[in-house]
Order: C-alpha cells, then structure tokens, then sequence
C-alpha cells in the first residue's frame, strides 16, 4: 500500500509498480507486487472511493511491460 516503508517515487511523484514473478533487486523490491509465473487477473479496490470512480469517468492509468 501507499504506506510501504521503502516505496521509491519518481521525480514528478508517480509511483511505478513492478508486477512481476521474479524478485527485483535494490530499492524497487518496495515497488514489487510478486505475481505467478501464468496467467493472472489483475484486480483494483478503491476504500472510500470518489465520485468519479462511482460515476465511471475514473480512468486508471495504463499498463505498459518492459523487457
């Protein structure tokens, strides 16, 4: 979560996630959310969520892999 000790934030403040099967080295482990090696569901909660996630415009940002 957004309270992870260790979360490593890029300079405009985002946050990149590495959702991945093998363990990353030095400071992305924080940023490391382990998935299985086959097919997988990728899924969102949203506590407390605001209008535009209850009205549907919330639009999450895109997934890109990276070799």
């Amino acid at each position: 979560g957004d309270r992870t000790k260790g979360l490593t934030r890029n300079a405009d403040g985002s946050l990149d996630i590495l959702i991945q099967k093998e363990r990353p080295g030095g400071t992305a482990t924080a940023n490391w959310l382990p998935v299985p090696a086959k097919a997988f569901a990728l899924v969102a909660r949203a506590y407390l969520p605001r209008e535009p996630m209850l009205d549907g415009s919330f639009r999450y940002p895109g997934i890109a892999p990276v070799n």
